[in-house]
């Protein structure tokens, strides 16, 4: 009879330990799920803490093997936007508002975390010999440390998980325990069927210009509606200096798609 059951003791041991999710699995899980994607697009928000002010931008990141990227920050409270673009052809930083670009010889994204790139938060795992594992009610919680060289005063994050293991967001700390970023993934596809077609700058100023143009047009709209008949040669002048910005505009675009 004792021996019975230490065998059911013993059994019953090891289906515990079995159905134990452990950090090793967790890590081996979305490492898996990030190198085997070939390309993902993924949306959300990031937080900034800067002092006593909290920045926030609606972030879009996409991804395609091998080393193309892009990521496109908007400011919620100005609407300002700015790009970051890497291809074959190198680094790009794109503010379309101001019609700016500049290309710079870096090993962008590699040389620092990024609590927005899938690829960075796996290298962080892997690097940190001392990261924790935690299970919570809304699933799982990885923290690591972080490579900032820009910004030591990051010193580690938390990376969130659901009960699948999908990443749902990420909370980056200072060394009082201070969260300094926060992003939240709203949406993360790691099938995107993705193309080097999606990062050539060409392709992404004609883009740009494109939007420039709608707005233009959707301010002319408004400028029309707005304007009673009786006054509409006030406007007529305002509405002439617009169509020119739109010709000229209407121009450069033919000049890149040819």
């Amino acid at each position: 009879m004792k021996k019975y059951l230490i065998l059911i003791t013993i059994m019953c041991l090891v289906l515990t330990g079995c159905g134990t999710y452990k950090l090793e699995d967790a890590v081996n899980d979305f490492t898996k799920s990030v190198e085997s994607s070939k390309s993902y697009k993924l949306n959300g928000t990031m937080e900034i803490s800067s002092g006593e002010e909290i920045f926030t931008y609606n972030i879009d990141a996409y991804f395609l093997k091998d080393d193309f990227y892009k990521v496109v920050l908007v400011n919620q409270t100005n609407n300002h936007e700015q790009v970051i673009l890497k291809n074959k052809e190198g680094l790009y930083v794109v503010t379309p508002s101001l019609n700016k670009s500049f290309k710079f010889d870096s090993v962008w994204p590699e040389n620092s975390s990024q609590a927005y790139l899938l690829q960075n938060l796996v290298t962080d795992i892997k690097n940190d010999n001392e990261k924790t594992f935690e299970k919570n009610e809304k699933g799982y919680v990885i923290k690591s440390k972080v490579n900032y060289p820009n910004n030591e005063e990051l010193v580690y994050q938390k990376i969130y998980f659901d009960k699948d293991m999908n990443i749902t967001g990420v909370e980056v700390y200072n060394n009082e325990d201070i969260i300094k970023i926060k992003v939240t993934f709203k949406n993360v596809n790691l099938k995107a069927k993705l193309k080097e077609d999606d990062f050539v700058f060409r392709r992404f100023k004609l883009i740009q210009k494109q939007k420039i143009i709608i707005k233009i047009q959707q301010k002319i709209t408004k400028i029309i509606l707005k304007t009673k008949i009786t006054k509409m040669k006030l406007a007529q002048e305002q509405i002439v200096k617009i169509i020119i910005k739109l010709v000229k505009i209407t121009i450069v675009i033919k000049q890149l798609v040819h």
